[in-house]
């Protein structure tokens, strides 16, 4: 286990949360909460990229159980905010903030910093510290779409040098 700090148990009081309903509707509500308890850990916690292991030894997600647990991963999955990131499904992408918030956000720090050239990864990760914890995919993802967003220019493609518009 990484370490994680808990989340911020939004069902405390309220036993029936720590089991899977059976009814559609009933179901469907305890999977967007339990979605959003975890989107907000992680934007919280800055966590981007976790162990399901390390999930699942995380309070209160500790007391659900592995199969809750992917129930609800595979309903964040469906609308996009978690991906798996190995085909074992052991480790989890969180998308707590899309990359077309993080490209605006790199484009909004190198504005304000008055920086024209982002030289690479490190660029990114000096105008924003916290996309260190980004996996190096989604950074150069990030940059594509400051280029696409015409927001940017490549300099040279290959290294991830792109002139901000």
């Amino acid at each position: 286990m990484a370490g994680y700090p808990p989340i911020s148990d939004p069902f405390k009081g309220k036993p029936w949360m720590y089991s899977m309903p059976r009814g559609p509707n009933q179901l469907r509500e305890w999977r967007e909460a339990w979605g959003k308890a975890i989107l907000g850990w992680a934007e919280e916690n800055n966590v981007d990229l976790v162990a399901f292991s390390d999930l699942l030894g995380i309070a209160p997600l500790n007391r659900l159980g592995a199969d809750a647990l992917r129930e609800i991963i595979e309903s964040l999955r469906a609308s996009t905010f978690a991906e798996y990131w190995k085909n074992d499904k052991s480790l989890v992408r969180i998308h707590w903030r899309s990359l077309e918030l993080w490209a605006e956000r790199v484009l909004e720090e190198a504005r304000r910093g008055g920086k024209n050239v982002i030289y690479g990864l490190e660029g990114v990760y000096d105008l924003v510290a916290s996309t260190r914890k980004l996996p190096v995919e989604d950074v150069e993802k990030i940059l594509d779409l400051l280029v696409e967003m015409k927001s940017a220019r490549w300099l040279e493609k290959e290294n991830l040098i792109v002139k901000i518009a």
